[in-house]
C-alpha cells in the first residue's frame, strides 16, 4: 500500500543517537509511513544501523551514498518519497508518537498544504516548548510564527516539485522557507508539541564557525531578497529580526561587511514594538542604548535567548 507520509531522516556519524530516533518513529501512531534514511556516507556505525532497522521494518528504506551534506541528503529523500506528503526528522532528534498523525489530520481536515507543530529544544541547562495556537495561518503569520526549521512541519510533497535545500549550506532551512510559504496554498497551525530537538555540541546550530557564520548570513540574504519579491508584509520586521539574531550569535566587528550591513537594518528600525517581541524588544534596546551590556548578555545567555 501506498504511505501516506515519506519521513526522510539525514543521518551522518550519529551512532549515539540513532536508534532513539529511528525507535521513536517505528511507534508512530499513523502506520501508513516509510521512513527514508540517507546514509550521507558515514564514517561511524550509523549505517550499519540503518541496515538492521531496514531489515526489521518493511516500511524503513535505506539509501547510501557519498558525503554531500544535510541538503543533498534531504534532497535525495525527496527525489525517492512515495508519499504525496513528506516530513523531516534530523537524526540526533526524536518525536512523539503522534508526530505523523496530528498533522495529516490537521492537513485533511484544512486542505492545507503545509502544517506546523509545536517542538521542544532539549540540551542540558536549556529545555524550552514552543507552541503555536490551532488554526488557519496567512504567509505573514507563518512567516513571523513557524520558524524556519525544516522538521516541524508536515508538506505536500508537490511543493518541492521546483525547490531544494542549497547544496553545501549551513542553514539551508532558511534558504527555502519563504519559497515553501510562498508556494503554500493554505497554511495551518496545531499547538501540539510534537518534535524533540537536541542541541549538542558539535551540532550545527551549537557551532559558529566562520562558514557558519558567512552561511548563516547569506541564507537570511537570500530570504529577505524572496520575501521583498513575493511582497510579504512582514518583510521589514524579518529584516529587523534577523539582523538582530545575527549581532546576538556572531557580534564581529565593524570592518565586517555582515556587521556593517546588520547595524545599518538595526539603526533604521523606527518601531521597536512593531519589529520586536517578547525578549527580543528589550534586547534591542540594550542593543540601542547600552552596546556594552547587550554584548556581556549575549555572551552569557547565548542561543537561549533565541527560541
Amino acid at each position: 500500500m501506498r504511505p501516506l507520509i515519506s519521513v526522510i531522516v539525514p543521518v551522518y556519524n550519529v551512532e549515539a543517537y540513532l536508534e532513539e530516533c529511528a525507535d521513536s518513529l517505528l511507534q508512530q501512531t499513523l502506520r501508513e509511513i516509510e521512513i527514508i534514511l540517507v546514509d550521507d556516507g558515514s564514517t561511524d556505525s550509523s549505517g550499519q544501523i540503518c541496515d538492521r532497522y531496514a531489515a526489521r521494518d518493511p516500511r524503513i528504506r535505506v539509501i547510501h551514498q557519498e558525503n554531500g551534506g544535510l541538503s543533498a541528503a534531504r534532497n535525495r529523500g525527496i527525489d525517492l518519497a512515495q508519499a504525496d506528503c513528506v516530513m523531516f526528522v534530523d537524526s540526533d532528534d526524536w518525536v512523539a508518537p503522534d508526530y505523523c498523525r496530528k498533522p495529516w489530520e490537521a492537513m485533511q481536515k484544512s486542505g492545507a498544504d503545509l502544517v506546523f507543530f509545536g517542538f521542544r529544544t532539549v540540551k542540558k541547562g536549556l529545555d524550552r516548548v514552543v507552541s503555536y495556537p490551532a488554526g488557519p495561518r496567512t504567509k505573514d503569520q507563518a512567516l513571523e510564527k513557524a520558524h524556519c526549521y525544516a522538521w516541524n512541519k508536515l508538506y505536500r510533497k508537490e511543493l518541492f516539485d521546483t525547490i531544494r535545500f542549497p547544496l553545501g549550506r549551513y542553514h539551508e532551512d532558511i534558504a527555502i522557507m519563504y519559497d515553501v510559504l510562498e508556494h503554500a496554498d493554505g497554511i495551518c497551525g496545531i499547538p501540539d508539541v510534537l518534535y524533540f530537538y537536541r542541541r549538542r555540541e558539535g551540532s550545527i546550530t551549537v557551532a559558529k564557525s566562520e562558514k557558519q557564520r558567512k552561511d548563516f548570513f547569506e541564507m537570511n540574504i537570500r530570504m529577505l531578497r524572496g520575501i521583498q519579491k513575493y511582497g510579504f508584509a512582514g518583510a521589514k520586521r524579518a529584516a529587523a529580526n534577523f539582523a538582530l539574531v545575527y549581532m546576538m550569535i556572531f557580534s564581529g566587528t565593524p570592518e565586517q561587511k555582515e556587521y556593517r550591513i546588520c547595524t545599518k537594518i538595526l539603526k533604521s528600525v523606527k518601531s521597536p514594538k512593531a519589529c520586536f517581541s517578547g525578549i527580543r524588544r528589550f534586547i534591542y534596546l540594550l542593543y540601542r542604548v547600552w552596546p556594552a551590556a547587550f554584548d556581556k548578555v549575549c555572551k552569557l545567555a547565548g542561543t537561549r535567548l533565541l527560541v
